[in-house]
């Protein structure tokens, strides 16, 4: 895919950047426990991969959904891999082994899931063009499908050495490191390559519901690190009520800045009030404050400082 001009990869002075490194890192530390035996490191596995799926949701605001989706492919090439490895011969039916085909079918899942990314975000690149660049999407769709063959063979190399030993476990050792680049890889790129503002497809009612609720997230995570998107800055944090239903609402103050910090109405992401666009999907940002309560919206300076 090819860069935008202004975009560099892990810029780690943003904290969407740094969390991307704390994905990479998650997956890695999960991949170790992975290989210790015992029940205490399997609960430490499904711990670390866990984290790495929660800081997806902070680090890609746009493809978190995909990481879902990989997440879900991989799972899936594990199942049909069990199913091919260790139940080949458990049931048959006129010659045709059950297992086997059910097997192929989860794998061919795992492949279609990729094809559903790739298809999905070429949708929204074609719906939200820039005039000063079209970001490609072969090397990255072949990033896609090779995360999902990669995991099939990592998941055999782990089944043949947990079904009979010996060197299969150096296919798990090798292919899950690149796995979890591939994943970070991919859902970087579109997620900060494409101009999102531009997106034009239709939303659902299930997923403008959870997009509602990952904004209200988003906005309370950040205003709990109480740090500043722009600068790093502490976050001085003030309570301010609504000029029309007296509803209390909390907003950061950047003392480096001197502006306060708002959300974005469509991405969630903090930026300074005052901003002609949201630094995250380039939305247009309003000079007014739309009260959480009454839906009203009122310039901060019209806001009552509560005492």
């Amino acid at each position: 895919m090819a860069r935008l001009e202004g975009v560099e990869f892990l810029s780690l002075d943003k904290t969407e950047d740094q969390l991307v490194l704390v994905v990479f890192a998650c997956l890695i530390i999960s991949f170790f426990f992975g290989l210790q035996p015992g029940g205490l490191y399997a609960i430490l596995w499904a711990a670390t991969g866990l984290a790495a799926l929660i800081c997806i949701y902070f680090a890609f605001p746009h493809m978190w959904q995909s990481g879902l989706l990989l997440y879900a492919s991989y799972g899936i090439s594990a199942f049909g891999v069990i199913f091919i490895v260790f139940w080949y011969d458990l049931v048959m039916l006129f010659g045709i082994s059950i297992p086997l085909l059910i097997g192929f079918f989860f794998i061919a899942s795992a492949f279609y899931i990729a094809f559903h990314i790739i298809q999905n975000i070429k949708k929204v690149r074609d719906a939200s063009v820039k005039k000063d660049g079209y970001p490609t999407l072969g090397f990255w769709s072949i990033g896609v499908f090779s995360f999902v063959i990669f995991s099939i063979l990592s998941i055999l190399g782990w089944a043949l050495w947990a079904d009979s030993g010996g060197g299969g476990i150096r296919f798990y050792q090798i292919f899950e490191p690149v796995i979890a680049f591939l994943l970070v890889y991919t859902l970087w790129l579109p997620d900060r390559n494409i101009d999102w503002s531009g997106e034009k497809l239709p939303e659902s009612t299930a997923a403008k519901f959870i997009t509602d609720k990952s904004k209200a997230i988003r906005k309370k995570v950040v205003m709990t690190k109480k740090i500043c998107p722009e600068c790093g800055s502490k976050l001085r944090i003030e309570k301010k009520i609504c000029p029309s239903c007296n509803n209390t609402q909390k907003f950061g103050w950047c003392v480096t800045s001197e502006a306060y910090v708002l959300p974005c109405t469509k991405c969630g992401s903090m930026s300074l009030y005052g901003k002609e666009k949201c630094s995250q999907c380039q939305n247009q940002l309003f000079d007014k404050v739309v009260c959480s309560a009454c839906q009203k919206a009122f310039p901060i300076k019209e806001w009552i400082v509560e005492t």
